[in-house]
């Protein structure tokens, strides 16, 4: 397991059960995957390059499908259960299973287009459908470098509170 990530748990007030830190885990990844695609793309002609309009009706350039493209190969990959996924780019792409996956790839894009601060990812994982049902969540800020991660019963934490210990969050 990343370093970092082993350095968060320890802040929760209490341990993550298997399921909710093997869907952590795949986050954490997914986030990984796609900060190297978008800062790679950020702030470039080929990165605003416009591709058409995504399902949450934005258009989708091409450092928003790189992310996407480079995150869904990780849950591919990675996922630890069937799952529905739920993107702004790609939108509702189907599955089976009670595990929802909710990904902004380029939370921020206009921003990230621009090669501007803040930019990101928000991701989440929810057990049913509803907004109580999301047992993890992780954003990130990929210019800054920072990660926030909260658990359900658990807390949140974030890498700003590992860095800086004295910092007020």
């Amino acid at each position: 397991m990343d370093e970092r990530l082993t350095q968060l748990l320890a802040g929760l007030r209490c341990p993550p059960d298997a399921m909710g830190l093997a869907w952590l885990s795949c986050l954490w990844d997914m986030v990984d995957a796609g900060e190297k695609a978008v800062v790679a793309l950020a702030g470039t002609a080929a990165g605003r390059r416009p591709l058409g309009r995504g399902k949450g009706g934005d258009v989708t350039v091409a450092l928003d499908e790189a992310a996407e493209a480079a995150m869904l190969a990780v849950l591919r990959e990675r996922s630890p259960a069937p799952h529905h996924l739920i993107s702004e780019e790609a939108g509702e792409l189907g599955g089976v299973g009670e595990w929802r996956v909710v990904v902004d790839p380029v939370d921020g894009s206009l921003n990230a287009k621009r090669g501007l601060e803040p930019y990101g990812t928000t991701l989440a994982v929810a057990s049913g459908p509803s907004l109580r049902d999301v047992i993890v969540g992780v954003v990130a800020d990929y210019p800054r470098g920072h990660r926030y991660v909260a658990l359900a019963e658990c807390g949140a934490v974030s890498t700003r509170s590992v860095d800086c210990p004295g910092q007020v969050q």
